[in-house]
């Protein structure tokens, strides 16, 4: 798209040609010698007020009547050229004044140069201009029109009425956007800059279209995957305002739709979820309030996340994450099914630890990626570790090197690593290690689902009254 000082400098030209009643247009349809010079067609275009008896004013643009008295056979009385050139006058204005239209060969062409060096830098020339420019009269009658709009003309299969320009646009006014088709079909958008004395400016549009049509695209598909949700969701723009929220936001809180349509910003927002008692009261509401609204602009790591235990049992998560535009995203998560399953989850494990703390073989399970999940408490009671501190923090290697440190030299540990590391072809092994003091100790190392290892032992001078298999207890934790 062109820049400002170009469209800045367009709209110049066309004031300045308006200013002086002067447009001319050059056609030429190739390069031209000497000869073609000559013989070129151009045409002349003025738009002069009218005296009371009806003839154009020529007082009242001399530079127009100076450049045209070096035309052979111009009669400014009669607004005649000889030498078979072509005039038009219009009818007169509401204004008062006539359209000189002039087509002519030879000698006329020399009028174009002087225009030229007369209004260059005015101006600025006619090619150097990259966008359509124009000026129209208030009937939309097309009077000067630099080579851009021409050029665009003949794209789009235009043509004017005997020599008059054709009028692309329609009535337009500053600001509008406009839509023009070309000969073979295709759509091509333009926005109208206006300048004084009915001059215009077309920037193309198209990407600008493309753009708008793409963000309206993503905005559709994000409302419809937005409106599945059940996570309440609010968008709030740069300025604070509310520019997108879910039915799952109206319905979790009870705001209603129509207010939310409203766009309000982001303090009423959040004192309207105080104001409902939709959240619970902080300590201090106002640096609450404040904590949230600086989160626009801020950092993408910059987070605000709370859990709402609130009056009638539910459980919210509130989370406000800022955008990278300057915007702000507040989600609230009804996470009471979630917690509720925490717990039971929790409440099982609890169960299946003191089962296992009963048996009174030492047990150990060791996870996939080789950490210690769970012993009981002859484990900790054989080998001097407590479960409840060591779960998750010692790995395969520790363990099996603290066994080893206990007992006499034997290759079972070694045997165990490797087998706990297996992914395949894994059967249930046992063998007989001795402790330090000389005390015999039974292993027996059994896999489990999912790549988890169980190791149990059981010393042999208690071997008579112990209960059964210890996998019918790991069960509970399977």
């Amino acid at each position: 798209m062109p820049s400002l000082s170009v469209l800045a400098l367009s709209l110049a030209i066309a004031t300045a040609a308006a200013a002086i009643g002067v447009g001319l247009a050059c056609r030429p349809r190739r390069r031209m010698d000497d000869d073609d010079r000559r013989r070129a067609v151009t045409e002349y275009v003025a738009v002069l007020p009218l005296r009371p008896d009806g003839r154009p004013d020529w007082d009242a643009a001399p530079e127009v009547r100076e450049m045209l008295a070096d035309v052979a056979g111009f009669d400014a009385r009669a607004a005649t050229l000889s030498d078979g050139a072509e005039t038009a006058l219009s009818a007169p204005t509401p204004e008062g004044e006539v359209v000189l239209r002039i087509r002519r060969a030879g000698e006329t062409l020399r009028v174009h140069q002087m225009l030229t060096r007369r209004t260059g830098a005015a101006m600025g020339g006619d090619k150097d201009v990259p966008v359509p420019a124009w000026t129209a009269d208030p009937d939309g009658n097309v009077l000067w029109a630099n080579r851009a709009y021409r050029e665009l003309s003949r794209a789009l299969d235009k043509e004017g009425s005997g020599t008059a320009l054709p009028n692309i646009f329609g009535q337009v006014e500053a600001g509008a956007r406009v839509r023009v088709e070309t000969a073979d079909g295709r759509a091509k958008w333009f926005d109208i800059l206006a300048g004084d004395r009915g001059t215009f400016c077309a920037t193309p549009a198209d990407a600008a279209v493309e753009a708008e049509e793409r963000r309206k695209s993503l905005s559709r598909a994000l409302v419809k995957t937005f409106s599945d949700l059940d996570t309440g969701l609010a968008l709030f723009d740069s300025d604070g305002q509310l520019v997108t929220f879910n039915p799952a936001l109206g319905e979790m809180t009870g705001i209603s739709p129509a207010w939310l349509s409203a766009r309000p910003g982001l303090r009423d927002f959040l004192d309207r979820l105080r104001s409902d008692r939709i959240m619970p009261e902080p300590r201090d509401f106002e640096a609450w309030r404040q904590r949230v609204t600086e989160l626009r602009g801020s950092a993408a790591s910059d987070l605000v996340t709370e859990t709402w235990s609130l009056p009638n049992g539910r459980t919210w998560r509130f989370s406000a994450r800022p955008h990278p535009d300057g915007g702000l995203a507040i989600l609230l998560d009804d996470i009471t099914a979630e917690l509720a399953l925490a717990r039971h989850f929790r409440t099982e494990l609890d169960v299946a630890q003191a089962v296992i703390d009963q048996w009174p073989d030492a047990v150990a399970v060791f996870s996939p990626d080789e950490a210690l999940v769970m012993s009981n408490a002859a484990y900790a009671r054989l080998w001097g570790i407590d479960p409840s501190v060591t779960l998750g923090q010692i790995d395969l290697t520790e363990a099996t090197r603290h066994w080893q440190g206990m007992c006499r030299p034997t290759p079972v540990w070694g045997d165990f690593r490797d087998f706990a590391v297996a992914t395949e072809d894994r059967a249930e092994w046992s063998a007989d290690v001795e402790l330090g003091t000389g005390e015999p100790l039974h292993c027996r190392f059994v896999p489990l689902p999912a790549g988890h290892t169980l190791a149990t032992f059981q010393r042999l001078a208690d071997e008579t009254g112990r209960p059964g298999d210890i996998r019918h207890y790991l069960q509970l934790v399977d």
